[in-house]
């Protein structure tokens, strides 16, 4: 603590070390020195690992999740951003430009029967999209909170769209699964160390769901056969369980895992540019008929 206390963090030394001199358990002070991720993972781990093994697996989870999260916005958040403007742009121009554009160009007798068809439907294509991305955002945040996010887990099984999850899903168990791995810890005591997250609902979820199969007398890799994990997943545990090669197993998973997910990631964030390019591309195509229009004119005169 001395070698790593600085005038930045000297409160939150001073403070601990108080604590400490009071005898009171570093788990019930610790929330002081990490993030709340951070330190109830350690607090559910103490109970089954040292402090160090403790400290090591929750650091390393949350750098790997955190990194997960930052690839993940780094991918998809320009084609969002570029979505949202160009939808944003097609409304205005839609709003302020055309109908006067139209009239005039009626004005003049010129044909304006295409335009006003690509016109109104821009317009009612724009529209369901802002409704429908504006209720689906709302619906999202709704369910991504902690309390509810298992619930969303749930109801997208029931509704068959688990496809849409579940390599995100066995991604995260496999990472967990297999940092476990790496320190030395039962599958038994791992899954009970999982089950204590309570920071982490579908940590617990998924833990629970493999435990109950365990404990009804089922081998791990009928244990990772339930319905919402990859079957990728599933089959290299049932690899894993006649070699005794899990660790190196799931470590390959692991980056092949990774690699898909950057490909899905890159697969999404062109859909979204093509998209914005076709708005871009119908915007365009309006103002060069209205440039067009003296042309038009003159050969009326």
């Amino acid at each position: 603590m001395d070698y790593l206390e600085t005038k930045d963090n000297h409160e939150c030394f001073a403070s601990a070390r108080e604590k400490m001199k009071q005898g009171i358990q570093m788990q019930e002070w610790i929330d002081a020195f990490f993030d709340v991720s951070v330190s109830s993972r350690v607090k559910s781990f103490l109970t089954f690992l040292s402090l160090s093994d403790a400290l090591s697996l929750s650091l390393t989870l949350f750098e790997q999740i955190n990194a997960s999260k930052k690839q993940f916005q780094k991918m998809t958040l320009y084609p969002v951003i570029m979505f949202l403007f160009s939808l944003f742009g097609v409304q205005l121009f839609c709003f302020l430009c055309m109908p006067s554009l139209i009239s005039m160009m009626k004005g003049f007798d010129v044909s304006v029967g295409m335009i006003e068809l690509i016109y109104h439907g821009m317009m009612m294509f724009s529209m369901i999209l802002i409704v429908f991305i504006a209720v689906c955002t709302v619906v999202l945040i709704w369910f991504l909170q902690k309390k509810r996010i298992v619930m969303l887990v749930v109801i997208l099984y029931q509704l068959r769209l688990g496809f849409l999850i579940e390599k995100e899903l066995s991604l995260h168990f496999a990472m967990l699964y297999f940092q476990c791995i790496q320190l030395g810890i039962p599958t038994k005591t791992a899954l009970e160390m999982l089950k204590e997250c309570k920071d982490q609902p579908l940590t617990v979820f998924l833990a629970w769901h493999i435990d109950q199969v365990l404990q009804k007398g089922g081998n791990l890799s009928q244990a990772m056969s339930i319905r919402y994990l990859d079957p990728s997943l599933q089959r290299l545990m049932k690899t894993a369980m006649l070699s005794g090669g899990a660790k190196d197993l799931l470590k390959g998973y692991l980056q092949i895992a990774v690699q898909k997910r950057e490909k899905r990631l890159q697969r999404f964030g062109t859909l979204i540019q093509s998209v914005s390019y076709g708005f871009i591309a119908v915007m365009i195509l309006l103002v060069y008929q209205v440039l067009f229009l003296p042309l038009s004119m003159l050969e009326r005169m």
